[in-house]
């Protein structure tokens, strides 16, 4: 194969390979773009927890308040019971200061149990609401996955296309020149090709010397910029102008 046979059946690759790339680095990036629907979810689901326990916690407490409340109200019926019943001074005093002691812990009781009462409440509410975001953050999610496995699959079947294409597209091309194309990819310039410009690498612009240019031109073999590294050639607008005369 000519030298700028193979310039352009490296330039062909070098198409290929950026096709593959793009694809490779989309397949990359599809499970971070669930990620965040999955932390979400993770992040409810917590906060439901600890709702969830708040709630136990309110209703276990409005139990004790309520058991607290019928002791008190008993309480207090015995101690009205009891001061009806007294006849000494004395010990109706003593009745009646009991009698205000049990209903300032009674009234504390019922206090307290409208407080787990409300606490009980507002956690249902809570709870609700992100059962709600919860119902919303799954079904975001899955239709979000469908998308990407879907999006998977088709990247997939693209990537063993243009592998195929590239597979195919070697076979023709100098193994030595295939090689060098290899090794300056490798070395992960963004481009392994790179044309004159005005004497310059059309990469890096670095200039080119005469001489260096002139073999280039010919395109009877193929040489590096020294600044970056890339294969250079001859604009292709110049090889077309040279196959016309």
């Amino acid at each position: 194969m000519e030298s700028q046979d193979t310039v352009e059946a490296l330039l062909g690759l070098q198409d290929i390979d950026a096709a593959i790339e793009e694809r490779e680095a989309e397949l990359a990036a599809l499970e971070p773009a669930l990620q965040e629907g999955e932390e979400r979810i993770a992040g409810l689901r917590e906060r439901l927890d600890a709702v969830r326990q708040e709630l136990e916690s309110a209703e276990e407490s409005y139990r004790k308040s309520q058991r607290s409340v019928q002791a008190g109200r008993a309480t207090l019926k015995r101690l009205r019971d009891r001061a009806d019943e007294v006849q000494d001074l004395r010990q109706h005093m003593a009745v009646r200061a009991e009698l205000e002691a049990a209903r300032r812990n009674l009234e504390a009781a019922e206090n307290d149990a409208l407080d787990d009462l409300q606490r009980a409440e507002s956690a249902r509410e809570v709870l609700e609401t992100l059962d709600g975001e919860m119902s919303e953050a799954r079904d975001s999610l899955q239709q979000r996955s469908d998308e990407v496995e879907a999006r998977r699959e088709e990247l997939e079947k693209e990537l063993a296309h243009h592998r195929d294409r590239r597979s195919e597209g070697t076979e023709g091309i100098d193994q030595e020149a295939l090689k060098l194309y290899e090794r300056v990819r490798r070395g992960r310039t963004e481009s392994a090709l790179a044309p004159l410009v005005g004497g310059h690498c059309g990469n890096c612009f670095t200039a080119v010397p005469l001489q260096r240019q002139a073999e280039i031109r010919t395109g009877r073999a193929l040489f590096r910029c020294e600044g970056c590294g890339v294969i250079l050639h001859a604009p292709l607008e110049e090889t077309a102008d040279e196959v016309d005369r």
